[in-house]
């Protein structure tokens, strides 16, 4: 995965169940790289980064949960134990996030306790590491769930799109002004 701030481009990367980090120029002029986040053999999964003007957030999937681990010196050293959210079931099977303002928004999807797979929402607020707001498990209104999650922003909604297990695409939005779900569709 990968983002862009205005100290280069930002990359988080799996390594034999580690996750690395590495920053570039926008000319593909390496930075640096291979810095290490967890170790190989950690069990991490689904990386994502953002980068907040120093300060950089990997985010990824380890023993059931979202974690974050932050560096404040550009990826230099890191704080694997920065926050973390448990997943609500298992086998998550997709990662995106996506910063906006003071925040972050990250979906994903995982397996129900039966059968077939959720997509869920929660919001991380990265200068509050406890921070954690307005999750939803947004596939409640689809008998069979749905997969593949995706975020969108417009003015006045948070747009998380997804897959149902029938193939068909949808959407469902919440309203920033209440923070309340509406129908999919």
């Amino acid at each position: 995965n990968s983002c862009v701030s205005d100290k280069g481009i930002h990359f988080v990367y799996t390594h034999n169940g580690g996750i690395k980090y590495a920053l570039s120029r926008p000319d593909g002029s390496i930075i640096k790289q291979d810095k290490v986040i967890e170790n190989e053999g950690a069990g991490c999964t689904l990386p994502n980064v953002v980068s907040i003007n120093s300060e950089v957030y990997a985010i990824y999937i380890k023993n059931n949960t979202i974690n974050v681990a932050k560096s404040t010196d550009l990826g230099d050293n890191w704080n694997t134990g920065y926050s973390s959210y448990n997943l609500i079931n298992t086998n998550c099977n997709a990662l995106v996030t996506l910063l906006e303002d003071d925040h972050v928004h990250i979906t994903w999807s995982e397996n129900r306790t039966s059968w077939g797979t959720d997509v869920h929402y929660v919001g991380f607020y990265y200068n509050n590491s406890t921070k954690w707001n307005y999750y939803k498990r947004v596939t409640d209104v689809e008998s069979a769930g749905g997969e593949m999650p995706a975020i969108a922003l417009s003015q006045d909604r948070v747009h998380i799109s997804y897959k149902t297990s029938s193939l068909f695409a949808k959407t469902r939005d919440m309203y920033r002004s209440n923070n309340t779900w509406q129908s999919s569709s």
